[in-house]
C-alpha cells in the first residue's frame, strides 16, 4: 500500500512500447488471438474455444502457451516484476487507455489488494489461477497491447500525442465499446478528441449506387523511421474513417475488407515523393465469388480444413498511376461437413495470381497455384476446384543423453524449420515423444528430426516418414563451442560480418573460390558444378536450429551451443561477395572464412538536358545471359532487386549473386525515372571493388494506355507483355506464365491504365486477361491510347489417319512469329492430347494466324523428352470470339 501511495514510478513507455509490440507480434496468429480474446475481450475459455474452433481445454492450453511465450520474451529483456512496476503499469497506462470498466476494476482491485497480494489479486481480477507475478505482468501487458492496437485509434504513444481521430470514424475492430469513451477516465484517448497531427479522411462508397458503405474493415499499416505501425480500423455508418499518421511517415498502406466486395489496397509513399491527400474517396468493386471442395485420398469430404488464399508476387509496378490496386492477403475460409468452402472478397482479375494453402490437423498441408494447376482460375469461378489432402502419420521415439539416460522436456521438431509442414512435441519424463500430423516423405523421402534441451547441444537425424516408421532414437551431447574468424583475402579481419547457420543447406551451390583449402571440392565444382549433398559430407549436421550473429571488431564470433558435425554457414559483409555455403565445425579450433571483395557501384544520376540531379529514380538489377548461337547477350531484369534513390546520388552494392549456381555471370544495372528513357549499364563482374558510374537520363514522352475489356469495362489487372530480345515471355490461357521477378510484364491498374515509356527496345506489346487478348505495336498504341481487347477464340480439332480417329496424339499451339528468345505459347498451357475419338479443344486461343505443331515424346534415361517444331505443323487462323474447327492428318 505504501508503494502504491508513493509518487508514480517512471516507466519508459517509449522503450517498453516497442518491446510490447515485439512480444505480441512474436506470437503466431492463433496464440495472439487467444490472448486478446481471453484478456482484452474477457471471454470465458469456452467462448475463446468457440471463436478459435477448438475445445475449451485446447483453448486453455493455447492461452497458457501464449502467456509462457510472452513471459519468456520479457524475461529475456530484463523486464521487472515488482509491485511498483505493476502499479505503474496499471495506473499510468492500463487505467488511462483501457476501456473504463476494465480500468476501474483493475485499479480499484489492485489498490485494495495491496502490493503484497499483487500476484494473487491480479490473477483473481483476470480470472487466472496460480499466476506468478511475472506472468501477471504479462497479462497486464497483453491488455495494454490490445488497447494500443485494437481499442484506441492511435497505438504508439508518439502518435497518440500527435494525432487522434474525431467522431466515430476510426472504430476499433476488436473490443469496441460505445460506452467506453463516455466513461473513460481522465487522460484516456477519447473518440471525440479532435486530431492534432495530419489525417486522411477516407470516404468509402458502394460502386453500384454511390451510397455510403458501412462496416468496412481497414487494415492500417504505416512506416516511420523504419518502424511499422500495424493495426485495424473501420468505417462508420456513413462510410467514413479518419486515418491519422505521423508527420515523418514514409509509407502508408490501407487495405479495405468487406464481404461481397473486392479487397482493395491504397498506398502512398512520401519517401518517393507521393503526397498523402487530406481526403480520398474509394469505391470498392464487387468481388467474384469463388469456391471449391476439400477431400481426402478416398474422396471423402474433409470438414474443418482451413483454406487460405493470397496473391503471388506481382509484376513490375514502376510508374503507377493510382494509389489503388486489388489485393488478397490471407483471406481464409473453413470447409463445412461436405468439404465445401467459399470466399467472396477477391477481385476477378486476381484469380490467375492466387496461391492457396490448405491445412488440417489430421492431414498434411497442401499448396495450390495456377502454375501447378493451369485451370485453377476457371475452377475457382465455377466452384469445381477439388483439393485432395494426404493423411499424416505419427512419429514416435526417445531422446537420450550420451550415457543413454532419458532426457525429459526436450523439444522435438519433425521437418524443416519455418516450413508449414513441420510438427513439434516435447518429451515426457521417460524421454519418449509422439509427434502427430507428420506428412510422409516431406523432403524427397528424407525428413530432418531435431531434438533440443537445456544443457545440451541440438542434435538431428534424417528419417523416412512413413506409416510404419520405426521409433527414432535421438542422442544429444554436451554443448559444443564453434569458433569462427571472418577475414579478407589478405587476412584483415572483417568486423560486423553476418554469419547465419544454414540449416536448409541441401542443394546450395558451391563455388570454387570459396574453398581455397579444399582442392578436392574445387575440382568437383569445376568439373561437375557441385552443390551441397550429404554424400560429400558424411557427418553433415541436419539439426534445424537458428543461429545468426555478427563478428566482433576482430572478425571473430563464437557459438557456444553448436550441433556436432559439419555445419554450413551463409556469410556476407558490406563490400564483399556473399558465401552461401561455408563449411565449419564445433571442434574447439578456430576456423577461418575468407570473403572475396565484391563490387560497389556509386555515382550520380542527372537530367541529360538540364544537368540537374534527378530528384527520384530507381536502379533495377539484372544478370546477363550470353547467347552465342543468337549472336547477342540478353539481360534478365529482376523486379524484386530494385532500389529507390533520391537527390541524384546512388550506391549499389553487388554482393549477392543473382544466379544460384557455381558461376556468377555478373550484373547489369538499369536506371529508371518517370518520364525518362532507361539507361542500361555495362556488365559488372564480382570483385571489381569500388566503381564510379555517372548516368545521364534522356527525357522521354511516356504514353498512358487505357485497356478495356471486350464489353467496354476497364480491364483491371490485365497483364502487359513487353516483347523484346531476351524477354522470353510465355503466354498462358488468360495471362502470362508466372515469373514475378521479370520487368518485361506490367499490370494494368484498377481503372485499366498502364504507363509505357518509349526507348526500351520493345517491338511488340501483348495484353492478356481472362476476358480478352490483344497484340499490337508501341507505335500503334501511342496513336490510340484507349484500346479494347478482343475476346479469346477457341480451337476444336480432330486428328485422323486413313479416315480413322487417332487417340493420344499431342499438339502445341505456336504463335505465328513464336521465338524462344522473345515470346511463345507456354508448353503446358497450350499442349493438348487427342481423346479416344481423336478430338481435342483449346478453349482460350489468342486471335490471329498461328500454327499447331505436333509434339513428339521420346523416352529417355531421365524421363520422357518432348520436342516440337515447324515440321508437321498446320496453320490455323483464330478469330475473336469464334470456334475454329481444324482437321489434322497423321
Amino acid at each position: 500500500m505504501n508503494q502504491l501511495l508513493q509518487p508514480e514510478p517512471s516507466v519508459d513507455w517509449e522503450r517498453l512500447g516497442p518491446l510490447l509490440d515485439e512480444a505480441m507480434l512474436s506470437l503466431n496468429e492463433s496464440d495472439r488471438q487467444a490472448v486478446l480474446l481471453r484478456f482484452f475481450k474477457r471471454l470465458p475459455l469456452a467462448e475463446v474455444g468457440a471463436h478459435l474452433a477448438v475445445s475449451e481445454n485446447a483453448a486453455r492450453m493455447r492461452v497458457d502457451r501464449a502467456l509462457e511465450k510472452l513471459r519468456g520474451h520479457f524475461q529475456k529483456r530484463g523486464f521487472g516484476s515488482t509491485a511498483a512496476v505493476l502499479a505503474a503499469l496499471l495506473s499510468n497506462y492500463a487505467v488511462g487507455a483501457a476501456p473504463a470498466g476494465l480500468a476501474a476494476t483493475v485499479s480499484s482491485a489492485a489498490v485494495a489488494a495491496g502490493a503484497a497480494a499483487a500476484s494473487g489479486g491480479l490473477a483473481a481480477i483476470l480470472g487466472l489461477k496460480a499466476l506468478t507475478v511475472a506472468t501477471a505482468v504479462v497479462v497486464v501487458l497483453a491488455v495494454v497491447w490490445a488497447v494500443r492496437h485494437h481499442a484506441t485509434p492511435n497505438p504508439p504513444a508518439t502518435l497518440a500525442a500527435q494525432a487522434a481521430p474525431q467522431g466515430n470514424s476510426a472504430v476499433p475492430v476488436a473490443g469496441a465499446d460505445a460506452s467506453a469513451a463516455a466513461d473513460a477516465s481522465p487522460g484516456a484517448v477519447s473518440s471525440t478528441t479532435p486530431p492534432v497531427g495530419p489525417v486522411l479522411t477516407l470516404r468509402i462508397l458502394d460502386a453500384k449506387n454511390d451510397q455510403a458503405l458501412a462496416g468496412v474493415q481497414i487494415d492500417y499499416r504505416a512506416w516511420s523511421n523504419g518502424v511499422q505501425d500495424h493495426r485495424a480500423l473501420a468505417a462508420d455508418a456513413q462510410g467514413t474513417c479518419v486515418v491519422p499518421y505521423l508527420e515523418d511517415t514514409t509509407n502508408l498502406v490501407l487495405i479495405t475488407e468487406r464481404e461481397g466486395y473486392a479487397d482493395t489496397r491504397l498506398s502512398w509513399q512520401p519517401v518517393r515523393g507521393e503526397a498523402i491527400p487530406q481526403s480520398y474517396t474509394l469505391r470498392p468493386g464487387p468481388a467474384l465469388p469463388m469456391a471449391g471442395r476439400v477431400v481426402n485420398k478416398q474422396g471423402q469430404p474433409v470438414a474443418g480444413a482451413t483454406v487460405e488464399w493470397s496473391i503471388m508476387p506481382g509484376y513490375d509496378a514502376a510508374g503507377r498511376l493510382s494509389p489503388e490496386s486489388h489485393t488478397v492477403e490471407g483471406v481464409s475460409a473453413k470447409t463445412d461437413a461436405n468439404g465445401l468452402w467459399h470466399v467472396n472478397r477477391v477481385a476477378g482479375d486476381l484469380f490467375h495470381r492466387l496461391a492457396g494453402t490448405v491445412t488440417h490437423p489430421g492431414y498434411g498441408n497442401r499448396f495450390v497455384s495456377q502454375e501447378s494447376n493451369p485451370g485453377m482460375d476457371q475452377q475457382l469461378r465455377d466452384g469445381s476446384l477439388l483439393i485432395t489432402l494426404s493423411t499424416t502419420v505419427t512419429i514416435r521415439g526417445m531422446v537420450v543423453d550420451a550415457n543413454g539416460r532419458p532426457v525429459a522436456r526436450a523439444k522435438v521438431l519433425v521437418g524443416r524449420l519455418l516450413q508449414p509442414e513441420h510438427r513439434q512435441a516435447t518429451t515426457l519424463a521417460d524421454g519418449s515423444f509422439k509427434v502427430d500430423g507428420c506428412t510422409p516423405d516431406q523432403i524427397a523421402g528424407q525428413t530432418p528430426i531435431t531434438a533440443e534441451a537445456d544443457g545440451f547441444a541440438p542434435a538431428g537425424v534424417l528419417i523416412t516418414v512413413a506409416a510404419e516408421s520405426p521409433p527414432v532414437r535421438l542422442e544429444i551431447q554436451p554443448p559444443q563451442t564453434l569458433h569462427l574468424r571472418v577475414a579478407g583475402p589478405d587476412g584483415t579481419p572483417i568486423p560486423g560480418a553476418n554469419v547465419r547457420y544454414n540449416w536448409a543447406c541441401w542443394d546450395l551451390p558451391l563455388r570454387a573460390q570459396d574453398y581455397p583449402d579444399r582442392p578436392d571440392v574445387r575440382a568437383k565444382i569445376r568439373s561437375e558444378g557441385r552443390v551441397v549433398v550429404a554424400g560429400d559430407y558424411p557427418d553433415l549436421a541436419v539439426a534445424q536450429v537458428k543461429f545468426n550473429d555478427k563478428t566482433g571488431p576482430d572478425g571473430r564470433l563464437t557459438w557456444t551451443n553448436a550441433p556436432r558435425g559439419e555445419l554450413m554457414f551463409t556469410v556476407n559483409a558490406p563490400g564483399f561477395t556473399q558465401i552461401l555455403a561455408a563449411p565449419s565445425r564445433a571442434d574447439g579450433e578456430e576456423h577461418l572464412i575468407t570473403l572475396t571483395p565484391g563490387t560497389l557501384v556509386i555515382g550520380e544520376v542527372r537530367d541529360e538536358s538540364s544537368g540537374a540531379p534527378m530528384p527520384r529514380f530507381r536502379v533495377v538489377l539484372g544478370h546477363p545471359e550470353r547467347m552465342p548461337f543468337l549472336g547477342h547477350t540478353n539481360v534478365h531484369w529482376i523486379s524484386n532487386r530494385t532500389r529507390e534513390f533520391s537527390d541524384g546520388s546512388y550506391s549499389q552494392d553487388l554482393a549477392r549473386p543473382l544466379v544460384i549456381g557455381p558461376h556468377n555471370p555478373g550484373y547489369v544495372l538499369k536506371f529508371e525515372a518517370a518520364g525518362y528513357e532507361p539507361f542500361v549499364s555495362r556488365i559488372f563482374d564480382e570483385g571489381e571493388g569500388e566503381v564510379h558510374l555517372d548516368v545521364s537520363l534522356r527525357p522521354s514522352q511516356a504514353a498512358v494506355i487505357t485497356v478495356l475489356k471486350p464489353n467496354g469495362q476497364p480491364a483491371a489487372g490485365a497483364e502487359v507483355g513487353l516483347v523484346s530480345p531476351g524477354a522470353q515471355l510465355k503466354l498462358g490461357q488468360g495471362s502470362f506464365i508466372r515469373d514475378p521477378l521479370t520487368t518485361a510484364v506490367l499490370e494494368t491498374e484498377v481503372d485499366g491504365r498502364f504507363r509505357f515509356t518509349s526507348g526500351s527496345g520493345v517491338t511488340r506489346i501483348i495484353i492478356a486477361c481472362a476476358d480478352g487478348y490483344l497484340s499490337s505495336t508501341p507505335e500503334r498504341l501511342k496513336t490510340a491510347p484507349t484500346v479494347r481487347l478482343e475476346p479469346w477464340g477457341s480451337i476444336e480439332g480432330i486428328c485422323v489417319a486413313d479416315g480413322k480417329p487417332v487417340a493420344g496424339q499431342k499438339y502445341k499451339l505456336a504463335l505465328e512469329d513464336e521465338n524462344l528468345d522473345t515470346v511463345m505459347c507456354g508448353f503446358q498451357a497450350y499442349q493438348v492430347e487427342s481423346d479416344t475419338e481423336g478430338r481435342f479443344t483449346i478453349p482460350r486461343a489468342p486471335p490471329g494466324n498461328h500454327n499447331l505443331q505436333r509434339v513428339t515424346t521420346v523416352p529417355g534415361p531421365n524421363g520422357d523428352t518432348s520436342s516440337w517444331g515447324p515440321e508437321g505443323q498446320t496453320p490455323v487462323t483464330v478469330r475473336p470470339g469464334e470456334t475454329t474447327p481444324v482437321t489434322l492428318q497423321q
